[in-house]
């Protein structure tokens, strides 16, 4: 009885996949579908996360370069220190407010634009 059931089963999985539905072509998003402040909080999220990545290299570059030239470290060519916890939470630190900056400052711009463009 299970394996009639099991083979039922399977037969009309099959047949539902053998005729799909038609496809609906996508409908583009209308401009007033969202409203503006979900718009920016999206374009927000997208450029901090975005820059994340360039802000955590550039920081780490530039963290590593200064301690290097200031001589914090007994530098070895052979072997360098690796970065402490500490080391790893001020570059994280810095690297999450630099990319909050650019989220910020691309949000602030795009006020300035669209006030521009409704004053004309």
């Amino acid at each position: 009885m299970r394996r009639f059931i099991s083979i039922l089963l399977g037969v009309l999985l099959f047949t539902l996949s053998a005729f799909p539905a038609p496809a609906n072509e996508p409908v583009p998003y209308d401009p007033d579908e969202f409203p503006q402040y979900a718009r920016d909080a999206r374009r927000f999220q997208i450029i901090t996360l975005g820059s994340f990545p360039l802000t955590m290299l550039f920081t780490t570059l530039f963290f590593r370069t200064y301690r290097l030239l200031t001589h914090e470290d007994e530098i070895s060519w052979a072997e360098t220190r690796p970065a402490d916890q500490r080391d790893r939470n001020v570059v994280l630190g810095v690297s999450l407010s630099a990319s909050a900056i650019v989220g910020v400052t691309d949000y602030v711009l795009g006020l300035r634009e669209r006030s521009a463009v409704d004053d004309d």
